[in-house]
């Protein structure tokens, strides 16, 4: 088996940070596949139940940068969109590596000294503006009067969503 993808030529599978996988066969790496973002996880799970039984195993991994994240806009979610899976959580943590997963990997978090009270509360009027324009809005926490913890997870699905990750990258370049 050689190198193949999956879905069509569209635009929009071919543009970067798009949802990519490598298929298995008998624990060697066969090449890359191309996956649409939407419903990524579950078609990686729908095919590794039907297809283990030969040998065959998908791994999806996630290949966003920062400057990618930054140049999108996040998009109402209002439920019944699927969380991004642990794996694919983990690899989009390369665009924004001052945040942390948790260990349920459905909340990503920064820590922030800002100095002083006065900063720390215009760091967060700044986060409130981009969380407004954005229509995607953080948790955050001011304790100790000049530590900032923002908590980014999408409510509405109750784990990560792209728009998590969109927010943590704008949040990175207006802190600087």
């Amino acid at each position: 088996m050689s190198d193949f993808r999956l879905g069509s030529n569209s635009s929009s599978n071919q543009t970067p940070g798009r949802c990519d996988a490598v298929v298995s066969h008998r624990d060697r790496d066969r090449g890359p596949v191309r996956l649409p973002m939407r419903n990524a996880g579950s078609f990686v799970e729908s095919f590794n139940r039907i297809y283990r039984r030969v040998g065959l195993e998908l791994r999806s991994i996630m290949t966003t940068s920062c400057d990618v994240l930054r140049q999108k806009k996040c998009v109402p979610c209002e439920g019944g969109v699927p969380t991004i899976q642990p794996d694919q959580a983990a690899a989009m943590m390369e665009a924004v590596p001052e945040w942390t997963l948790d260990d349920s990997a459905k909340m990503i978090s920064r820590k922030i000294n800002a100095g002083n009270f006065v900063k720390a509360v215009a760091l967060i009027d700044r986060i409130a503006e981009l969380a407004e324009s954005e229509g995607h809005h953080p948790d955050l926490h001011l304790t100790g009067y000049r530590n900032l913890r923002i908590d980014l997870t999408t409510h509405a699905i109750g784990g990560l969503s792209e728009n998590d990750f969109i927010v943590a990258a704008k949040v990175d370049a207006l802190i600087g």
